[in-house]
């Protein structure tokens, strides 16, 4: 004999309905929430784990198709290390007058002249002395960091080597005359790499720049560039020698030597 509150089912309904109906009619609402909402999470999570399944395998698929096509042009395959690795080559600004694919001037730091200080303006023809119509500047001043590579403004082969001052043994200029051109460069404030008689090319490092704390207090530090033409008048560097940009790069090392001394103007 069937119970009052049993229902009895048609046989065409499922077994696992019947059986699902009969724990549902010992359970609370709020336990059959519960695992209803179990259920949804599952779902979701199955859903999300397929997508991320397949776009993993697109990317893959994708790779393999791109990466053949590269190696067969010939085109490099830059890794994220490769990329962001620094470069310790050397920036050098030079300028190609001729046309002949060789450089005629270079900038001695890859920077610019110096602006005024407490010591005036190092522009070439800068008033010196502090007196309107007194001594001009006969050069330009570019700015430099103690210990950076200094390279040749010109090409020609080194002609003297010397003191900047003649009471002064630390500061050194070096002199560069090119034979074809006539032109002459000096730079101060440089410890030399080159000796008398080496042959220089426009961008080649001749030495390091030397710190001007020590005569010159709180001056920002710089080479002093000088430019004679052939007749031997001095010419603004700035109108010959490039503004600091990044074009060619080069290397040199040579030795040490000293001799004279010249005190820039």
């Amino acid at each position: 004999m069937k119970a009052d509150n049993v229902r009895a089912l048609p046989r065409s309904e499922p077994r696992s309905f019947v059986t699902l109906n009969a724990r549902k009619a010992h359970l609370s609402d709020k336990d059959i929430g519960r695992r209803a909402r179990r259920r949804r999470w599952s779902f979701l999570n199955a859903s999300a784990n397929a997508v991320a399944g397949a776009m993993l395998a697109w990317i893959a698929l994708a790779a393999m198709d791109v990466m053949p096509q590269a190696a067969s042009l010939d085109l490099p395959l830059v890794t994220n290390a490769a990329a962001s690795a620094p470069s310790h080559e050397p920036i050098i600004s030079l300028v190609d007058l001729d046309a002949d694919g060789k450089a005629d001037f270079a900038n001695p730091t890859n920077s610019f002249v110096r602006s005024v200080d407490g010591y005036g303006s190092g522009s070439f023809g800068a008033h010196r002395d502090g007196v309107r119509g007194g001594r001009a500047h006969h050069g330009a001043d570019y700015i430099s960091v103690p210990g950076e590579t200094v390279r040749a403004p010109i090409n020609g082969a080194i002609t003297r080597i010397g003191y900047a001052y003649r009471r002064n043994v630390s500061l050194r200029f070096i002199e560069v005359r090119d034979a074809n051109t006539q032109n002459t460069a000096r730079v101060f404030y440089v410890a030399p790499t080159v000796a008398i008689g080496d042959t220089v090319f426009a961008g080649q490092e001749i030495g390091s720049a030397q710190s001007l704390q020590t005569r010159y207090p709180g001056i920002t530090n710089h080479v002093h560039v000088e430019i004679d033409d052939a007749r031997g008048k001095a010419i603004d560097p700035e109108t010959v020698l490039p503004a600091p940009v990044t074009n060619y790069v080069f290397n040199a090392g040579m030795r040490p030597v000293q001799t004279a001394s010249q005190q820039p103007s």
